[in-house]
């Protein structure tokens, strides 16, 4: 199912879906977070891809990579309201700093025939990237579905969209200042369904 809301982002190799994550051993923890799911060696520095000129500075890659053993393929589409807001900055060797939007190439980017289903939906810091919000906002299950009206799936994610706005409002209204949650994004999770 084609969203327009989303844009593809890429690739990552993963380790399996932990399922020792206190509060969450319940769930195959389907997690952008890299510090509970780490992501293979070899995709932890950048490959400078580009897509319609727009240079891919992240961890993500544009084509499935070759299958590792201990290791899964997962996909991430990034909500593309919030694409602008998320930047970084370079320093140019006169000393000058340069902003670049980081996922800009998202836009232009097409997803390859993969096999991957949507797991469902993650809330990721757009600050300090890779961090759950969803994971790690302080709140147990029973407080994240109260705030979210909405349980959390096997992956640990939500099924829908709303939900992962709900938790977003409900975190931003009970606590205004708390830096984390200056940038909440939202991203959908691809993986391959378990049985």
């Amino acid at each position: 199912m084609k969203s327009d809301r989303f844009c593809f982002a890429g690739y990552l190799l993963q380790e399996p879906c932990p399922t020792d994550i206190p509060d969450r051993e319940m769930f195959q923890l389907a997690t952008l977070d890299l510090s509970l799911r780490f992501i293979h060696d070899g995709m932890k520095t950048p490959k400078f891809e580009e897509a319609q000129g727009f240079v891919n500075a992240t961890e993500f890659v544009f084509t499935p990579p070759p299958p590792i053993e201990s290791f899964e393929l997962c996909g991430y589409a990034i909500d593309r309201t919030v694409i602008d807001s998320i930047k970084s900055y370079s320093i140019k060797r006169d000393g000058t700093r340069e902003q670049f939007t980081d996922f800009e190439y998202a836009r232009y980017l097409s997803r390859s025939q993969d096999g991957l289903e949507v797991l469902g939906y993650e809330v990721i810091d757009g600050i300090i990237h890779h961090l759950s919000i969803l994971h790690n906002c302080g709140l147990g299950l029973e407080e994240i579905e109260d705030v979210s009206q909405s349980r959390l799936n096997t992956h640990g994610l939500f099924d829908n969209v709303e939900a992962a706005e709900k938790l977003i409002s409900g975190i931003q209204a009970s606590d205004p200042m708390e830096p984390h949650f200056e940038l909440p994004v939202i991203w959908q999770v691809l993986g391959a369904e378990r049985s």
